[in-house]
């Protein structure tokens, strides 16, 4: 029997008998699953995300399809996508929060419109919180996090390019959320939101010259946060700012002007970092419920392509009201990417009211 069949078996607690046995029970194996019967069919997968009108995460399929999906992909590094509490206490512990404060509301957001990336045939990209320290920034990254996990959920920018290849594949079709920019080699770093934003990794060959494993792809948001601007980040090796890479990863100040940080309202709290460290204890508690009921609702039958109908037109008219004729075409492509982000926060909001 084929390595390739018999390895996942093995790995998944097959056993087989020793020596001259085990090849008579790998026949017999071989025997039976050929003759076996079904009208269910079952697709391996080597992503996640959408394939077709369903939706695969880790630990189960969304939506329907002709065909049962499950991901295997050895060594994947899959994203700690999960739940606690419940959809209603993520609303009134974080959610709430995040109203009239509208980085959190944009970071949260941002989370909701990883997945409408392939619905409107949008392109891959971030955004970069920049400000001072302990002005709150790497909380929009946390609250982003909520959305789908718990505060594990967030990877850092001390990857090498390869790992982070993996790690943006394991994302697709969502969220990647990377902690401290200055975390990043400067020499490098401009060249990995070049790659995180065009949603390929490179060919790379294997040791006797050949192609090695498939260039890995993906499309997702990424949300960043640092004291410095990526210019300033690389500055620090001598490297050039190139217009490519701001557009794929579009620099937002933190701090609200408010006096409270990244906040403008304080709902409450005596300060923003007070507000601040209640986001952090209540990402660690709430989390994960809120992705799983916008991709249900999503998936419901004959609503997904009502959904996307409605999201275009959003995205086509926020384009038209905000830029002048004469724009460039970067600025279309920011324009479009901060629409979608406006569009999944409305339509994320929409889903959870009880009446709609």
């Amino acid at each position: 029997m084929n390595k390739e069949v018999l390895g996942p078996l093995v790995n998944m607690g097959l056993r087989l008998a020793p020596a001259r046995a085990a090849r008579n029970s790998r026949n017999d194996l071989q025997s039976y699953l050929q003759g076996y019967d079904s009208t269910e069919r079952a697709r391996l997968v080597s992503r996640l995300g959408w394939h077709g009108d369903a939706y695969l995460l880790p630990d189960r399929q969304i939506g329907s399809s002709n065909e049962h999906l499950h991901f295997y992909e050895a060594g994947a590094a899959l994203p700690p996508i999960s739940q606690a509490g419940t959809l209603e206490q993520w609303q009134q512990q974080i959610g709430a929060l995040c109203i009239d404060n509208h980085r959190l509301a944009f970071a949260a957001s941002t989370a909701f419109a990883g997945p409408l990336l392939h619905l409107l045939g949008h392109e891959s990209g971030g955004f970069h919180f920049h400000g001072i320290s302990s002005s709150g920034k790497s909380t929009t990254g946390r609250v982003a996090c909520s959305v789908y996990g718990p505060p594990a959920f967030e990877r850092s920018w001390r990857s090498t390019d390869n790992a982070l290849e993996s790690i943006a594949s394991a994302h697709s079709d969502g969220l990647l959320v990377l902690d401290e920019i200055s975390q990043c080699d400067p020499r490098i770093v401009g060249e990995t939101v070049y790659m995180l934003g065009n949603g390929t990794g490179k060919a790379r060959a294997n040791d006797r010259g050949q192609a090695g494993k498939p260039v890995q792809e993906w499309r997702l948001l990424f949300v960043s946060s640092g004291e410095k601007t990526l210019a300033e980040t690389m500055a620090e090796a001598g490297r050039e700012l190139k217009a490519g890479m701001e557009i794929r990863m579009l620099a937002m100040h933190a701090d609200a002007g408010q006096g409270f940080g990244l906040f403008d309202t304080l709902h409450g709290f005596e300060g923003g970092a007070a507000l601040s460290d209640a986001l952090q204890a209540r990402v660690k508690k709430f989390y994960g419920t809120p992705l799983l009921a916008f991709l249900t609702a999503l998936c419901e039958p004959g609503q997904l392509l009502g959904y996307t109908a409605m999201l275009r037109q959003t995205v086509e008219r926020f384009a038209s009201e905000a830029l002048p004729a004469s724009a460039s075409g970067q600025a279309h492509r920011a324009a479009a990417r901060f629409a979608l982000v406006a569009a999944a926060g409305e339509l994320a909001t929409a889903l959870a009211r009880p009446d709609q």
